[in-house]
């Protein structure tokens, strides 16, 4: 999926507070293309497809490691690619899919070409 700048938007997805205490949650989509939200350090985010682009893997599911210098690995739990958070590079050529996030007034935002929340939500039919 390649989306430009213009077809996304900003959705709020919970308060900093609610939010850091668990280092990764599924964001649940209409159209049931997951993301995953990570909290590092407690109060930084990056969000991600919730799927592996290798083979599907649970990425909301994986281990960050901090390599220090701001930069986070995620490891896939099924085969063990390993991706940058922010870039969503990986050593294998693969290519991670990232989507902005930001922190305003205390309320985390994620940047996506859908409606994004915590909890679940009725698929499109």
């Amino acid at each position: 999926m390649s989306d430009t700048d213009e077809s996304l938007s900003w959705f709020e997805v919970g308060t900093v507070e609610e939010l850091k205490g668990q280092q990764c949650r599924r964001l649940y989509t209409p159209s049931k293309q997951y993301l995953a939200l990570f909290c590092v350090k407690g109060s930084e985010f990056y969000a991600t497809s919730a799927q592996c682009p290798h083979a599907s893997g649970p990425l909301d599911q994986g281990d960050i490691e901090d390599m220090g210098n701001d930069t986070y690995l995620l490891t896939c739990p099924s085969h063990f690619y390993r991706f940058d958070l922010k870039t969503g590079v990986s050593t294998t050529g693969l290519k991670l899919k990232t989507y902005p996030t930001e922190v305003r007034d205390g309320k985390v935002f994620v940047k996506a070409p859908e409606l994004v929340s915590i909890k679940s939500i009725k698929p499109l039919t």
